[in-house]
C-alpha cells in the first residue's frame, strides 16, 4: 500500500502535466490565428457594399472624462461617420456601456455627430458590457427588415465579434477593421493576447449558456453571465 500511493500520486501528476501542454498548444494556436487574422485584416480596404445599417463596437470611454471615447471608440467612430458619408448604411448602431453613467455608445455616438452624422442617424445601445451582449442587445435596434450589417471594430476583435453575431442571428455581416498607423499597431499586441484568452473564455461561458437553456433558465438571464 505504501507504493501504490506515490504511484497513483505519480500518475495523476502525469495527467495534469498533460492536460497543461496541451492546453498550452492550444493557447499558442490561438495566439498564432489571432495575429494572422488581424493583420490579415489590416491591409486597407475599399468601403463596403451598401448595407442597412453599420454597428459601431465600443472599447470603453476615456478614464479621465467618461463623457469622451477612450482612443479605440474614437477611431471607431470615426469610420462610422466616413462610412455613413460615403453612403454605406442609413444609420449606425452605437453599442457600448461605460463608467459613471456615461456610456461608451453615447460618447461615440456624440463624437460622430460632430464629426457631421446626423443625430437621427444614430441609434443607443448603452447596456452592453460584452461582444455578445453587442450582439443581443443591438438586435432589436435593427431597421425593420434590415439584412445587411457592416460590423466596425479593431482587426484583432473582429474575427471573435463575427462568430458572435453569426449566432445570435444576424443573416449578412461585412467586416470593417479599423485601420491603425504603426504606432497604434505597436499598442494592439497586447490586445491581441488578451483576445487569445477571451476567446476561450467565451467559449466555457457559451457551454454555460447552452447548459442554462436544457435547465430552463430563460434567455435574458443567460445573456447577463456575460457582462
Amino acid at each position: 500500500m505504501a507504493r501504490s500511493r506515490p504511484s497513483r500520486l505519480q500518475g495523476i501528476g502525469r495527467i495534469l502535466g498533460r492536460l497543461g501542454l496541451l492546453g498550452l498548444c492550444l493557447w499558442s494556436l490561438t495566439i498564432l490565428a489571432v495575429v494572422v487574422t488581424t493583420f490579415a485584416l489590416s491591409r486597407p480596404s475599399p468601403p463596403p457594399d451598401a448595407a442597412d445599417v453599420i454597428i459601431c463596437l465600443g472599447a470603453g470611454v476615456a478614464r479621465d472624462d467618461p463623457r469622451q471615447p477612450d482612443a479605440a471608440s474614437t477611431r471607431r467612430a470615426e469610420v462610422c461617420a466616413q462610412l455613413w458619408a460615403a453612403g454605406v448604411a442609413p444609420q449606425v448602431i452605437f453599442t457600448g456601456a461605460g463608467l459613471a453613467g456615461h456610456s461608451t455608445a453615447q460618447a461615440m455616438a456624440a463624437h460622430a455627430t460632430a464629426l457631421g452624422l446626423p443625430p437621427a442617424a444614430a441609434r443607443i445601445e448603452a447596456e452592453a458590457r460584452s461582444t455578445v451582449q453587442n450582439a443581443a442587445y443591438s438586435l432589436p435596434l435593427l431597421p425593420n427588415a434590415a439584412r445587411r450589417v457592416v460590423l466596425v471594430s479593431d482587426a484583432f476583435h473582429l474575427p471573435r465579434s463575427a462568430v458572435i453575431f453569426r449566432l445570435a442571428g444576424y443573416p449578412e455581416l461585412d467586416l470593417f477593421p479599423v485601420q491603425q498607423s504603426a504606432a497604434q499597431s505597436l499598442s494592439t499586441w497586447r490586445w491581441m493576447l488578451r483576445e487569445s484568452v477571451v476567446i476561450w473564455v467565451n467559449a466555457a461561458r457559451g457551454l454555460a449558456y447552452v447548459a442554462g437553456g436544457w435547465l430552463g433558465i430563460d434567455r435574458d438571464r443567460r445573456i447577463g453571465w456575460f457582462d
